[in-house]
Protein backbone atom coordinates (compact mmCIF):
# COMPACT_ATOMS: atom_id res chain seq x y z
CA UNK A 1 0.00 0.00 0.00
CA UNK A 2 3.16 2.39 0.68
CA UNK A 3 4.29 1.65 -2.96
CA UNK A 4 0.86 2.25 -4.23
CA UNK A 5 0.84 5.98 -2.61
CA UNK A 6 4.58 6.77 -3.73
CA UNK A 7 3.59 5.88 -6.86
CA UNK A 8 0.39 7.63 -7.18
CA UNK A 9 2.19 10.90 -5.75
CA UNK A 10 4.96 10.57 -8.35
CA UNK A 11 2.01 10.51 -11.13
CA UNK A 12 0.75 13.87 -9.65
CA UNK A 13 4.03 15.18 -9.43
CA UNK A 14 4.34 14.41 -13.09
CA UNK A 15 0.90 15.70 -14.55
CA UNK A 16 1.61 18.88 -12.36
CA UNK A 17 4.92 19.63 -13.81
CA UNK A 18 3.09 19.04 -17.89
CA UNK A 19 0.80 21.37 -16.62
CA UNK A 20 3.02 23.93 -15.21
CA UNK A 21 5.38 23.54 -18.72
CA UNK A 22 2.35 23.41 -21.10
CA UNK A 23 0.74 26.80 -19.47
CA UNK A 24 4.70 28.32 -20.02
CA UNK A 25 4.44 27.21 -23.42
CA UNK A 26 1.34 29.39 -24.01
CA UNK A 27 2.13 32.20 -22.17
CA UNK A 28 5.64 32.19 -24.18
CA UNK A 29 6.38 35.39 -25.36
CA UNK A 30 8.09 32.92 -28.03
CA UNK A 31 3.98 32.04 -28.88
CA UNK A 32 1.99 35.17 -28.39
CA UNK A 33 1.64 37.72 -31.21
CA UNK A 34 4.19 40.19 -31.54
CA UNK A 35 3.74 44.42 -31.99
CA UNK A 36 4.56 46.01 -35.17
CA UNK A 37 7.09 47.65 -32.89
CA UNK A 38 8.72 44.56 -31.62
CA UNK A 39 8.74 42.92 -34.88
CA UNK A 40 10.61 45.77 -36.48
CA UNK A 41 13.38 45.58 -33.70
CA UNK A 42 13.82 41.82 -34.96
CA UNK A 43 15.76 39.35 -32.78
CA UNK A 44 16.69 41.70 -30.66
CA UNK A 45 13.57 42.02 -28.91
CA UNK A 46 12.98 38.52 -27.77
CA UNK A 47 16.82 38.00 -26.70
CA UNK A 48 17.00 35.45 -23.92
CA UNK A 49 18.21 37.32 -20.73
CA UNK A 50 21.63 35.49 -19.20
CA UNK A 51 20.06 35.83 -15.30
CA UNK A 52 23.25 37.43 -13.85
CA UNK A 53 21.92 38.64 -10.28
CA UNK A 54 22.59 42.00 -9.42
CA UNK A 55 25.36 40.15 -6.86
CA UNK A 56 26.83 38.12 -8.93
CA UNK A 57 25.25 35.06 -9.16
CA UNK A 58 23.78 33.21 -11.61
CA UNK A 59 20.33 32.09 -11.01
CA UNK A 60 18.64 35.46 -12.06
CA UNK A 61 17.61 36.45 -8.31
CA UNK A 62 18.37 37.98 -4.93
CA UNK A 63 16.85 36.52 -1.47
CA UNK A 64 16.56 40.24 -0.36
CA UNK A 65 17.12 43.59 -1.93
CA UNK A 66 16.53 47.32 -0.50
CA UNK A 67 14.73 48.17 -4.01
CA UNK A 68 12.41 45.69 -5.56
CA UNK A 69 10.35 46.98 -9.25
CA UNK A 70 7.67 45.30 -10.63
CA UNK A 71 6.90 45.83 -14.28
CA UNK A 72 9.47 46.19 -16.55
CA UNK A 73 7.72 48.51 -18.95
CA UNK A 74 8.22 51.85 -19.42
CA UNK A 75 6.76 52.77 -15.95
CA UNK A 76 8.90 50.08 -14.38
CA UNK A 77 11.87 51.70 -16.17
CA UNK A 78 11.84 55.29 -15.75
CA UNK A 79 11.29 54.77 -12.57
CA UNK A 80 14.35 52.79 -12.08
CA UNK A 81 16.13 55.05 -14.45
CA UNK A 82 15.57 58.33 -12.00
CA UNK A 83 15.41 56.45 -8.79
CA UNK A 84 19.33 55.24 -9.54
CA UNK A 85 20.23 58.80 -10.34
CA UNK A 86 19.16 59.50 -6.96
CA UNK A 87 20.57 56.88 -4.99
CA UNK A 88 23.95 57.31 -6.85
CA UNK A 89 23.97 61.37 -5.75
CA UNK A 90 23.32 59.93 -2.29
CA UNK A 91 25.85 57.24 -2.21
CA UNK A 92 28.54 60.26 -3.39
CA UNK A 93 27.64 62.29 -0.61
CA UNK A 94 28.41 59.56 2.27
CA UNK A 95 24.37 57.55 2.30
CA UNK A 96 24.31 54.29 2.97
CA UNK A 97 24.16 52.33 -0.61
CA UNK A 98 21.00 50.70 -1.69
CA UNK A 99 20.38 47.70 -3.65
CA UNK A 100 17.86 48.02 -6.58
CA UNK A 101 16.01 45.09 -8.70
CA UNK A 102 13.99 45.33 -11.53
CA UNK A 103 11.72 42.22 -12.54
CA UNK A 104 9.37 41.45 -15.38
CA UNK A 105 7.68 38.45 -16.41
CA UNK A 106 7.80 38.95 -20.16
CA UNK A 107 11.07 39.81 -22.38
CA UNK A 108 9.68 42.76 -23.44
CA UNK A 109 6.13 44.75 -21.47
CA UNK A 110 3.91 42.90 -22.99
CA UNK A 111 1.12 46.11 -22.48
CA UNK A 112 1.15 49.59 -24.11
CA UNK A 113 4.69 50.19 -23.69
CA UNK A 114 5.34 47.87 -26.59
CA UNK A 115 2.16 48.31 -28.29
CA UNK A 116 1.71 52.16 -28.81
CA UNK A 117 1.23 54.74 -31.41
CA UNK A 118 5.11 55.08 -31.31
CA UNK A 119 5.62 58.62 -31.01
CA UNK A 120 6.18 61.39 -28.10
CA UNK A 121 3.93 64.24 -27.80
CA UNK A 122 3.90 67.17 -25.38
CA UNK A 123 -0.46 67.92 -26.56
CA UNK A 124 -0.94 69.85 -29.43
CA UNK A 125 -3.30 73.07 -29.11
CA UNK A 126 -6.54 71.46 -28.66
CA UNK A 127 -5.85 69.14 -25.66
CA UNK A 128 -3.91 72.26 -24.30
CA UNK A 129 -7.19 74.41 -24.55
CA UNK A 130 -9.12 71.78 -22.83
CA UNK A 131 -6.41 71.35 -20.41
CA UNK A 132 -6.84 75.16 -19.84
CA UNK A 133 -10.75 74.67 -19.27
CA UNK A 134 -10.14 72.01 -17.10
CA UNK A 135 -7.38 72.80 -14.58
CA UNK A 136 -6.69 76.14 -15.69
CA UNK A 137 -3.73 78.03 -18.28
CA UNK A 138 -1.63 77.86 -15.27
CA UNK A 139 -1.58 74.26 -14.92
CA UNK A 140 -1.99 73.47 -18.60
CA UNK A 141 1.13 75.07 -19.18
CA UNK A 142 3.47 74.01 -16.33
CA UNK A 143 2.11 70.18 -17.26
CA UNK A 144 3.21 71.19 -21.13
CA UNK A 145 6.66 72.36 -20.12
CA UNK A 146 6.96 69.27 -17.58
CA UNK A 147 6.37 67.44 -21.04
CA UNK A 148 8.70 68.96 -23.34
CA UNK A 149 11.75 68.46 -20.81
CA UNK A 150 10.23 64.75 -21.16
CA UNK A 151 10.73 64.72 -24.80
CA UNK A 152 14.50 66.68 -24.37
CA UNK A 153 15.18 63.87 -21.98
CA UNK A 154 14.91 61.41 -24.27
CA UNK A 155 15.78 62.93 -27.40
CA UNK A 156 18.95 64.17 -25.86
CA UNK A 157 20.12 60.81 -24.01
CA UNK A 158 18.70 58.48 -26.30
CA UNK A 159 18.96 59.81 -30.05
CA UNK A 160 19.18 56.44 -31.41
CA UNK A 161 15.32 55.33 -30.58
CA UNK A 162 14.19 58.40 -32.57
CA UNK A 163 12.58 57.73 -36.16
CA UNK A 164 12.96 59.18 -39.42
CA UNK A 165 11.68 62.56 -40.64
CA UNK A 166 11.19 63.34 -36.79
CA UNK A 167 12.03 66.89 -37.40
CA UNK A 168 8.25 67.92 -38.84
CA UNK A 169 6.93 67.75 -35.31
CA UNK A 170 2.70 67.32 -35.65
CA UNK A 171 -0.31 68.64 -36.89
CA UNK A 172 -3.11 69.39 -34.91
CA UNK A 173 -5.82 68.86 -37.84
CA UNK A 174 -8.64 70.61 -35.51
CA UNK A 175 -10.38 73.64 -36.43
CA UNK A 176 -7.84 76.04 -35.83
CA UNK A 177 -10.34 79.30 -34.05
CA UNK A 178 -9.38 82.50 -33.60
CA UNK A 179 -9.00 81.33 -29.55
CA UNK A 180 -6.56 78.50 -30.81
CA UNK A 181 -4.53 80.53 -32.14
CA UNK A 182 -4.13 82.88 -29.08
CA UNK A 183 -3.72 80.37 -27.12
CA UNK A 184 -0.71 79.10 -29.48
CA UNK A 185 0.74 82.45 -29.10
CA UNK A 186 0.30 82.28 -25.45
CA UNK A 187 2.15 78.51 -25.02
CA UNK A 188 4.95 80.55 -27.51
CA UNK A 189 5.75 83.35 -25.10
CA UNK A 190 5.21 81.15 -21.81
CA UNK A 191 7.83 78.51 -23.35
CA UNK A 192 10.63 81.47 -24.17
CA UNK A 193 9.91 83.51 -21.62
CA UNK A 194 10.78 80.18 -19.11
CA UNK A 195 13.16 78.98 -21.14
CA UNK A 196 15.26 82.35 -20.77
CA UNK A 197 15.23 81.25 -16.80
CA UNK A 198 15.57 77.80 -16.92
CA UNK A 199 18.83 75.89 -15.98
CA UNK A 200 17.62 72.39 -17.21
CA UNK A 201 16.44 72.59 -20.78
CA UNK A 202 16.35 75.53 -23.03
CA UNK A 203 13.42 75.68 -25.86
CA UNK A 204 12.20 77.62 -28.25
CA UNK A 205 8.77 78.87 -29.23
CA UNK A 206 7.15 75.36 -30.52
CA UNK A 207 4.15 75.82 -31.83
CA UNK A 208 3.46 77.19 -35.42
CA UNK A 209 0.90 78.06 -38.33
CA UNK A 210 1.20 75.85 -41.77
CA UNK A 211 -0.74 75.27 -44.84
CA UNK A 212 -1.00 71.65 -46.18
CA UNK A 213 -3.06 69.20 -47.80
CA UNK A 214 -5.84 67.73 -46.17
CA UNK A 215 -8.64 65.76 -47.81
CA UNK A 216 -7.90 67.29 -50.81
CA UNK A 217 -7.46 70.52 -50.38
CA UNK A 218 -5.22 73.04 -48.51
CA UNK A 219 -6.04 73.22 -44.83
CA UNK A 220 -3.92 75.71 -42.05
CA UNK A 221 -2.88 73.73 -39.27
CA UNK A 222 -1.53 74.39 -36.16
CA UNK A 223 2.30 72.15 -35.83
CA UNK A 224 4.11 71.33 -32.22
CA UNK A 225 7.97 71.09 -32.77
CA UNK A 226 8.43 69.70 -29.76
CA UNK A 227 6.80 66.07 -31.13
CA UNK A 228 9.02 63.09 -32.21
CA UNK A 229 8.64 60.16 -33.71
CA UNK A 230 10.29 57.44 -31.81
CA UNK A 231 10.71 53.23 -31.63
CA UNK A 232 8.90 52.35 -28.36
CA UNK A 233 10.39 48.83 -28.36
CA UNK A 234 14.10 50.25 -28.58
CA UNK A 235 13.60 52.52 -26.20
CA UNK A 236 12.71 49.38 -23.88
CA UNK A 237 15.67 47.40 -24.66
CA UNK A 238 17.77 51.15 -24.43
CA UNK A 239 17.07 51.65 -21.01
CA UNK A 240 17.47 48.24 -20.01
CA UNK A 241 20.78 48.14 -21.49
CA UNK A 242 21.28 51.48 -19.40
CA UNK A 243 19.94 50.19 -16.24
CA UNK A 244 21.85 46.61 -16.72
CA UNK A 245 25.41 48.24 -17.04
CA UNK A 246 25.12 50.06 -14.32
CA UNK A 247 23.54 46.44 -12.11
CA UNK A 248 20.07 47.94 -11.44
CA UNK A 249 18.78 45.02 -13.55
CA UNK A 250 19.68 41.39 -14.10
CA UNK A 251 21.79 41.15 -17.75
Amino acid sequence: RGEERRCCQRMLVSRTAQRISTMRRLFSTQVRPQSFWEHDAGELAFKEPEGKALNGTSNGSREKVDILVAGGGFQGLWFSYFLQKHLAQKKTAGGVPKSMLLVERDRLSFGASSRNAGFLTAGNITEILDDCNEIGEHNAFEIFWRRAEGIHLITSNFPQVLKDCTEFGSCDFDELTPEKRSLADRVNSFITDRSASSTSARFSAPFHIKEVPFCGKRQEVSINDFDKGIHPVRLLMTLRSHLQASSSLPS
